[in-house]
């Protein structure tokens, strides 16, 4: 049986939608896989621990301390007191004590976070950077430290704490948890903010 031209037509298009639509969405739902870089951490001079978060991103950076993988922390953050709070509260085993540990206070975000450790790197004359953020946070942190100009002659590597604390792993059913989703298009959509601002 030979389809007329009309129906052939509407066939194709809805072959082509469907299959449009089922790359769209297996593209979405690789996004969290996207977002979190899966990078092992190497030696550097400097760990860079970036405030917010539980106490997840601290116990990762001294654990790493204690590895021998920096031999030095930057915990940064809008006040000390922040960092203050996260010990006494929310991470009791984060011991700093005879540590080479410093604070680096103002930041507001983490562009604020690149700039800070942007001087930083200036007046220490910093040459690698291991940076520890959350695993959703990672990817946008990478891209944001790495778009620095001065810190461009510096080997920076973005490294998850790997506790996805209250969300849901890329592996899970993350969709279906509100608080996942909510996370997963915060960091989609400021990536993508990034983007449109170098474009236009």
């Amino acid at each position: 049986m030979r389809l007329s031209r009309f129906t052939a037509f509407l066939l194709g298009l809805s072959v082509g939608t469907l299959a449009t639509y089922t790359v769209i969405a297996l593209l979405v739902f690789r996004i969290p896989d996207w977002l979190v870089l899966a990078n092992q951490p190497e030696k550097a001079e400097v760990g860079v621990v970036l405030g917010g978060g539980g106490g997840s991103r601290l116990r990762a950076g001294l654990s790493l301390y204690d590895a021998g993988f920096v031999s030095q922390l930057l915990l940064v953050d809008g006040k000390k007191s922040a960092w203050e709070h996260i010990q006494k509260n929310l991470c009791l085993d984060c011991a700093i004590d005879g540590k080479d540990v410093r604070v680096l206070e103002g930041s507001t975000n983490t562009l604020s976070d690149a700039e800070l450790v942007e001087q930083f790197c200036l007046e220490n004359r910093v040459s690698s950077l291991l940076i520890i953020t959350d695993p959703y946070h990672t990817r946008r942190a990478s891209l944001i430290f790495h778009s620095r100009i001065s810190l461009s002659q510096v080997n920076i590597l973005v490294v998850s704490s790997g506790d996805y604390a209250n969300y849901m792993s890329p592996e899970e059913l993350w969709w279906t948890d509100e608080s996942t989703l909510q996370v997963v298009l915060a960091e989609t959509s400021k990536i993508a903010f990034m983007f449109l601002k170098r474009w236009v």
